[in-house]
């Protein structure tokens, strides 16, 4: 492994020192943290705004989708003073691309580029990471051949860390007995360019309703894999979480890096998709498989980037029992022990849902869980801030 990795884990174990912050806490820095969360998930915004909570430093959060906020007058950015500057999750939007573009043209300070997952990888963020030219990248890629696939061979220190962390204010018990909704499940289909993964989030759902059917299980499920029933406001999905007794989830990352572009800028992967099927269509594993041999020439080889939900995090912290594909989430969260495994093959659903009726099992399971995940305060945002700051620490000294 090349030196200029360093992992989240390893650092709160103390395995890994960036750099101590003595010399630097006592200093006013300033880092300017420029997001287009506005729209995105509220994993998003308690990702920002917690960390920015616990940082030493002098956080300020500009949001790229509020221009009056940066601009003088519409592509007139105003020239922001800094220490160094965190760019989270721009890319992929309009005033994003536009920051983006001005930064390549001025002489600015360190930045650190941050994105806060990985599932679309092609050379569009390559491109980018070439353009702005960070001083660190912060990625939810599990290892640092991963990392090279996604971002190519860099000499930027890369900071390994998951999509989401625990938000240690967080204060609620509500008795697994007391809760109504025996499963809660919001994984939706993703497009095949998002690999194997994408199609696992949608299928454990589905082959447990589809169980619960025809086997007269009897289960009360709260369902959907479609965007549109995607919860964004954190309180209703607060509100959900303490309703349920278990929470589906599939490991989340990425199994695919696309290979090229379109003239256009789109993916090349994604467009042969578009070509070749009705958008309406729902696809099968088969059909899956039938996309990528079709168009091998529109991708590289396949990553085994893997890393853990934020909505695993959240299920600890609100002691919802989770429902989970057997697999080694990130040596955190064991079979068993702190999730039900399912099979992929589903062989074993009906010891799943006989595990689900017992609400015993169940609180006995949240309670270890909350005990050796949250209680550790291992993977909370305090700790994530602690990590920033030592990034910050080890650009500017």
């Amino acid at each position: 492994m090349k030196n200029n990795h360093y992992f989240f884990n390893d650092f709160v174990n103390n395995k890994t020192s960036l750099n101590t912050l003595d010399r630097a806490v006592s200093k006013k820095i300033t880092c300017k943290w420029i997001t287009s969360a506005a729209n995105f998930p509220s994993v998003v915004h308690t990702y920002v705004n917690d960390t920015i909570k616990h940082s030493l430093f002098n956080i300020v959060p500009i949001n790229i989708e509020q221009p009056e906020k940066w601009q003088h007058n519409p592509g007139q950015i105003i020239i922001l003073s800094w220490e160094v500057m965190n760019v989270h999750f721009l890319y992929q939007t309009i005033y994003g691309k536009a920051f983006l573009n001005w930064i390549e043209n001025v002489d600015v300070g360190p930045i650190i580029f941050s994105k806060q997952d990985e599932h679309i990888c092609n050379p569009k963020l390559r491109e980018v990471i070439n353009q702005i030219r960070p001083d660190a990248i912060i990625t939810c890629t599990s290892s640092s051949i991963d990392a090279e696939k996604v971002y190519g061979n860099l000499d930027t220190s890369f900071y390994h860390v998951f999509p989401g962390y625990i938000n240690s204010d967080v204060q609620f018990d509500v008795p697994i007995n007391k809760r109504n909704i025996d499963i809660l499940s919001r994984g939706r289909w993703l497009k095949p360019k998002y690999g194997h993964l994408g199609y696992l989030k949608g299928t454990i759902g589905e082959e447990i309703v589809n169980y619960n059917n025809t086997h007269s299980c009897g289960l009360n499920i709260n369902h959907s894999n479609f965007a549109k029933a995607r919860v964004n406001d954190y309180t209703h999905w607060e509100t959900l979480i303490l309703n349920s007794k278990t929470i589906l989830s599939t490991p989340t990352g990425c199994n695919v890096v696309s290979q090229a572009l379109t003239a256009e800028g789109g993916d090349l992967l994604d467009q042969a998709i578009i070509n070749g099927w009705s958008r309406n269509i729902e696809y099968s594993y088969d059909q899956f498989v039938k996309i990528y041999d079709d168009n091998k020439n529109v991708y590289t080889e396949e990553l085994n980037f893997e890393t853990i939900s934020p909505k695993m995090f959240q299920a600890a912290v609100y002691k919802s029992a989770l429902v989970m594909y057997r697999h080694n989430y990130a040596n955190i969260f064991k079979p068993d022990i702190h999730y039900i495994p399912v099979e992929t093959d589903h062989s074993n659903l009906d010891d799943v849902v006989a595990k689900i009726k017992d609400v015993d099992y169940l609180q006995e399971m949240v309670d270890r869980v909350y005990e050796d995940v949250v209680s550790s305060k291992l993977f909370t945002y305090e700790k994530l801030a602690r990590f920033l700051d030592a990034i910050i620490t080890k650009i500017i000294f």
